[in-house]
């Protein structure tokens, strides 16, 4: 059968650690505390807890200021993505302004200018209208692109 486990026990425990929790152990005190090994252990005990409870709450605090970190850092870049919405907007209405004004422009003068220019001027024209369009193309979506 099991054994019934029996441990050492003293009168002065409860003092002991009511002493130590104030941060003021009396002469009479500490010096049964270096005589009595359980005292001595209550005492080792305590200390052990005091540290590692100090640890824990600075363990804590650091998180708390990791999480207030993020926060910031949230909020600067939701503040920046606002700040950038009008500036994009601006540039798409720019853009399709722009474009709408090439293809008025070529519907309107196209007809009366390609029969005056010669077909090598027209070839370089069109490739050099379809480099300039891709490259804006290909900058604004880089542009648009998360960094």
């Amino acid at each position: 059968m099991l054994e019934e486990v029996v441990l050492p026990a003293c009168e002065y425990e409860a003092q002991v650690v009511a002493a130590l929790g104030a941060g003021h152990v009396p002469e009479e005190l500490a010096a049964h505390v270096e005589q009595c090994a359980v005292c001595r252990e209550v005492k080792l005990v305590f200390r052990f807890l005091e540290t590692a409870s100090a640890e824990i709450q600075d363990v804590q605090a650091s998180a708390a200021g990791l999480i207030w970190w993020r926060a910031r850092l949230y909020e600067k870049r939701a503040l920046a993505a606002r700040s950038v919405t009008p500036i994009r907007t601006v540039q798409t209405i720019a853009i399709v302004l722009g474009l709408t004004a090439a293809a008025i422009f070529g519907a309107m003068m196209g007809p009366e200018w390609i029969g005056k220019a010669s077909p090598l001027v027209i070839a370089v024209v069109i490739c050099g209208g379809g480099l300039i369009v891709s490259s804006a193309g290909l900058l604004a979506f880089w542009a648009r692109a998360p960094k």
